[in-house]
């Protein structure tokens, strides 16, 4: 199972709405959780997770373009959505595998000192009112040590302290990470700029034994001040290679051109009708010898978008425009 979660900063950003397109293309997730998605109008939100088999969703929106959460999950699970407010959102997960339920939280805890209380009271209520495994996800808006921060002011050890004897109190265990070492920047240059691990996913010692397995994995955004975490429960039970992408960004590389000569365009040989099975029947094969010119292709590939999502390519149209 996988379940991701994203503090979004608003998905009235083209670049956010991309970037989560693109999340959900490349980690086929169960469950998601996305917070400050920033926007009162949720009907463009619920069809692109639907596009990506998150049938069902339960949505916080945003008051004053400011906030709001949504909780997503595919058909494959059942979800029974507990509480919602505007710091989280809780409920019960049902697997056909486990013969309980657990419970999930997907937070983002408001940097303001004087709501930390307010949240930290229904974060607290929601562990009294639950008795099994339990997960947590998102923005906690707090850092468990000085590591956890680069460049700016330290963060006070009062603030630190009490983040930590709040997951105390709740009987909760920070997972862990891989990737890169901090989920958020300000993403200014040299001296100004500051890194911190504001987000991360903690569960308690039931969620842990009934998913000892799981990773945690930190993706960067480029663009973006936010990185989102990836948890997968099983992540060594569907284990495929990596295909190869060329990706647009090597155009900057000077040495990109020899690479290519050497390499790819060397390797490119062979006809299609070498790939296919002795299946087809006569007229099929009659259509198949009818291969198109180099013209022909030429101009399909020309008139393709650049970037246009690769899907199963190789390359982009923009890689073999250039070459």
């Amino acid at each position: 199972m996988r379940i991701l979660a994203w503090n979004c900063r608003g998905l009235a950003r083209p670049a956010a709405r991309r970037m989560l397109r693109e999340l959900l293309q490349s980690h086929k997730s169960d469950i998601i959780f996305i917070c400050e998605i920033k926007t009162a109008n949720t009907d463009k939100l619920s069809s692109l997770l639907q596009s990506f088999n998150l049938v069902y969703s339960a949505l916080v929106p945003a008051f004053n373009k400011a906030g709001g959460l949504c909780l997503a999950w595919t058909p494959s699970i059942t979800v029974n959505v507990v509480l919602t407010n505007p710091w989280m959102i809780n409920a019960l997960i049902f697997l056909n595998s486990e013969p309980r339920p657990w419970q999930f939280t997907g937070v983002h805890c408001l940097a303001i000192p004087t709501l930390k209380p307010v949240f930290w009271h229904c974060f607290n209520e929601i562990c009294s009112s639950f008795d099994g495994p339990w997960l947590a996800m998102g923005d906690f808006n707090a850092v468990l040590a000085q590591t956890e921060k680069r460049g700016g002011k330290p963060f006070a050890s009062a603030s630190r302290n009490a983040f930590r004897d709040e997951l105390e109190t709740c009987n909760l265990i920070y997972l862990g990470f891989t990737g890169v070492k901090f989920t958020w920047s300000n993403k200014r240059p040299g001296k100004t700029n500051i890194q911190s691990r504001l987000d991360r996913g903690v569960a308690n010692s039931d969620w842990c034994l009934l998913y000892p397995q799981t990773i945690i994995t930190h993706i960067p955004a480029i663009a973006l001040d936010h990185s989102s975490l990836l948890l997968d429960t099983h992540p060594h039970s569907e284990f495929r290679p990596r295909p190869f992408f060329f990706e647009e960004m090597w155009f900057r590389d000077y040495s990109c051109e020899n690479l290519v000569a050497n390499t790819c365009l060397s390797s490119m040989t062979g006809c299609v009708t070498e790939y296919m099975a002795n299946t087809i029947s006569e007229s099929d094969r009659s259509e198949l010898d009818m291969i198109p010119s180099p013209d022909e292709i030429k101009d399909v590939v020309f008139a393709m978008a650049p970037s246009r999502a690769q899907d199963r390519m190789d390359s982009p149209p923009s890689f073999f425009k250039r070459y």
